[in-house]
């Protein structure tokens, strides 16, 4: 007396809303691990005609992030990607009134990490937009002897880059 019943209908509407985001972001068996040591394949990669491609990344991959150390001449930098489908600040640089902020929002799309990328600029006086936001896409996909780390950098309109690892 006095309880009330929920229907197993309902009982199963609620157990996939609180269960289904965490199944949908987390990492399974279908999806690559790339941590270790890779090193860039230039003469497989296509670059843009300006960039300089991380000769070397170094991953380290948990269940909910991904960390990646690059290494360029002449420094490196760390970033690290939360895999839970939801926008990150990543990196917020100010240079005289100007702030850039870039935000990542990365997510499996079966064994292809995607992550998105969206750099904001803003005028800290004015809070005014001083240009619209670049939005890109990086596309993480594995071989399947595990060996080979293909990296497809896209900002729609302005460049596409494929770079290509191989582990060490």
């Amino acid at each position: 007396m006095g309880r009330t019943r929920i229907s197993t209908g309902w009982s199963l509407l609620i157990f996939l809303i609180a269960v289904y985001p965490a199944a949908m972001f987390s990492r399974d068996a279908a999806t690559p691990n790339f941590s270790g040591t890779w090193r860039l394949r230039s003469v497989h990669s296509k670059t843009a005609k300006a960039a300089t491609a991380p000769e070397q990344l170094i991953i380290a991959c948990t269940d909910q992030s991904i960390q990646v150390r690059t290494s360029t001449n002449p420094g490196s930098l760390t970033r690290t990607y939360v895999v839970d489908g939801k926008e990150h600040l990543q990196l917020s640089a100010r240079i005289g009134s100007v702030t850039t902020s870039v935000y990542t929002r990365a997510m499996w799309d079966g064994s292809t990490l995607v992550i998105q990328i969206r750099s904001h600029l803003e005028d800290v006086n004015t809070s005014n937009i001083r240009e619209p936001d670049i939005r890109g896409t990086e596309r993480w996909s594995m071989s399947a002897g595990r060996h080979t780390l293909r990296q497809i950098f896209d900002i729609p309109g302005v460049s596409e880059e494929t770079l290509i690892y191989f582990k060490q």
